[in-house]
């Protein structure tokens, strides 16, 4: 067994430095993490603590140049909830397209109004999956307005 060390927080680089003498690179959605005291912290908030003490409540730390394992202090900012969504819609690091126009989009907008029809004429969810062959999800997705609320 290899002997530990204690962690080293580099914050001008942006790493830390594990119990083994290697940096931390497990990643979870883009962000380095590491495990402290049986808990995931996230890398950049162990530096922005490290550096400026703790993270006031509903604040959060930005990635400046939006590339979430640049931890470096320098990339690192207190904002807002708002305003970290209004950085990352800016960066083009969120996809705001509704409908169509979103790539993940399953449904048209024509379809969506065939869907509302069918239940106007008093079809069940069921049968409207069956005859439009879609998922029971996304028709009542669709028809209690979770989704695809701005289409008429």
């Amino acid at each position: 067994m290899r002997p530990t060390r204690p962690r080293v927080i580099d914050a001008e680089n942006g790493i830390i430095i594990g119990r083994y003498g290697k940096e931390v690179r497990r990643r979870s959605k883009g962000y380095v993490v590491l495990v402290m005291d049986g808990k995931k912290q996230y890398v950049h908030r162990v530096i922005w603590e490290s550096v400026h003490g703790p993270i006031p409540p509903h604040l959060e730390i930005n990635h400046i140049n939006g590339i979430k394992h640049d931890n470096r202090i320098a990339n690192l900012e207190l904002v807002t909830h708002q305003e970290n969504m209004r950085h990352c819609i800016r960066l083009g690091l969120r996809n705001t397209a509704r409908g169509e126009r979103s790539p993940r989009a399953v449904l048209t907008d024509d379809l969506v109004r065939q869907i509302r029809a069918l239940r106007a004429e008093g079809v069940g969810i069921r049968e409207s999956a069956r005859r439009l062959g879609v998922r029971q999800n996304q028709i009542e997705n669709v028809v209690y307005r979770r989704t695809w609320a701005h289409v008429a």
